[in-house]
């Protein structure tokens, strides 16, 4: 028998599988924005991306605990981001019923990125030679070996929010790279990925 508590981690990973599941089902026409409906969408490799599933504890929660009785599952709450209607959302997914109890627009590109997202900003900058070269010549002034290939690098992304409301990142998604070569010493080159427009930039020169 497994242990309590690999017990609860596997069927909050289930229930979390669940309401993935369920949330990408959902149709987006109900939840977005009427400026959204006003525009044709414009395809996108991204699609539609899950960023996080999180537990909403129910308000019953406590008291069916204190009375012994056993809770049922509280919903949990599902973030994602429709990149060809440039929106975000979140959904109220009941897994008991299998269903969306609610949800709502978010007013905000800055939710945190998924490992689909940082792959594809991860692939981008390997498209990129120039660049590669340049982390190269940093590593080369230092006295330290030159990696051959991006994926000997390790790569640390976050949601990039400037303080400048002017930088297209004000308003579309951006992943901001932090690069540590082998020697666990980081490139003083960040590379900003805009994640809807495909272009790739330096943070010092923006």
């Amino acid at each position: 028998m497994l242990p309590l508590n690999a017990q609860a981690s596997s069927m909050d990973e289930l229930q979390a599988q669940t309401a993935r599941q369920i949330a990408e089902s959902a149709d987006w026409q109900q939840f977005r924005s009427r400026s959204a409906t006003r525009k044709d969408p414009v395809s996108h490799p991204l699609g539609v991306q899950t960023l996080s599933v999180e537990k909403r504890e129910k308000k019953q929660r406590s008291s069916a605990l204190s009375s012994g009785q056993e809770p049922s599952s509280a919903p949990l709450l599902v973030y994602q981001f429709h990149y060809e209607l440039a929106q975000a959302r979140m959904l109220v997914v009941d897994t008991t019923t299998e269903s969306v109890l609610n949800g709502h627009i978010v007013d905000s590109v800055h939710l945190p990125l998924n490992q689909t997202e940082i792959d594809f900003s991860i692939n981008l900058i390997n498209q990129q030679p120039v660049l590669l070269d340049k982390f190269r010549d940093e590593q080369v002034r230092s006295g330290r070996t030159p990696f051959s290939q991006l994926e000997q690098l390790d790569v640390k992304a976050s949601i990039y929010e400037p303080r400048d409301i002017n930088d297209a990142c004000a308003t579309q998604r951006c992943a901001l790279l932090s690069l540590f070569d082998q020697s666990n010493t980081v490139f003083s080159t960040e590379p900003v990925v805009n994640l809807q427009t495909f272009a790739v930039t330096l943070l010092g020169n923006r």
